[in-house]
């Protein structure tokens, strides 16, 4: 009962003011990081290390500037389709393809496909590439090769959402969704497929996400 009258004084109280984008998220989200940040702040604790918080603490924040975004926070609620391959230098699938499109090679070995969900998710990409080529090349291989949970992961650049935006929906079923940083302003969002060993792109976006201050 007194950890239960913590959590509540945290929730009403403390954790608002300390953190005032938390009136983005859902009140059922604001709970969960509650209970997620009173974890983390007592594992610190024990081990003299306060990384763990750091990361709780931005991967809710960038959940946060999601609810901030209506806009992006339709795309990433909406039930994907198939929109293509995506080519290391921004190829599109079956979207408005253009003669002379790069092609995206076929993953070999233990790489994954990657492939678009959404027409956004064409747009940004395409987008990303032209402000940011090199960046975006180097998220393409982390995508290629290591899109998911792993050794030195999550990072405060590439981690899974929390909250009810942890999962995502690609043609009905339910997936880990991710989000990458490829810029200080640049994001790629997508589904983590396991079973099929393909990485959904949901959006990407040259600028950051409207911010939760």
């Amino acid at each position: 009962m007194k950890h239960d009258d913590q959590t509540r004084s945290l929730v009403t109280e403390v954790v608002p003011e300390a953190f005032p984008w938390v009136r983005f998220l859902p009140r059922e989200d604001v709970q969960a990081f509650v209970v997620e940040l009173v974890d983390a702040l007592e594992g610190a604790e024990a081990l003299c290390n306060p990384a763990p918080v750091a990361q709780v603490i931005t991967s809710w924040r960038h959940t946060a500037e999601v609810h901030a975004d209506p806009e992006l926070l339709a795309v990433l609620q909406r039930d994907g389709d198939d929109f293509g391959a995506v080519a290391r230098s921004g190829g599109s699938g079956r979207v408005s393809p253009k003669r002379g499109d790069p092609v995206a090679p076929p993953a070999v070995g233990g790489e994954w496909e990657i492939r678009f969900s959404t027409a956004e998710a064409v747009k940004g990409w395409h987008e990303l590439e032209a402000a940011a080529r090199g960046n975006l090349r180097k998220a393409w291989e982390t995508m290629r090769t290591d899109p998911g949970p792993g050794p030195g992961k999550p990072t405060s650049r590439h981690h899974q959402l929390k909250g009810g935006l942890a999962h995502g929906t690609h043609q009905g079923r339910s997936l880990p969704r991710w989000q990458l940083e490829v810029t200080g302003a640049g994001r790629v969002w997508y589904l983590f497929d396991e079973p099929r060993r393909t990485v959904w792109g949901q959006h990407a976006g040259v600028g950051h996400p409207k911010q939760a201050d």
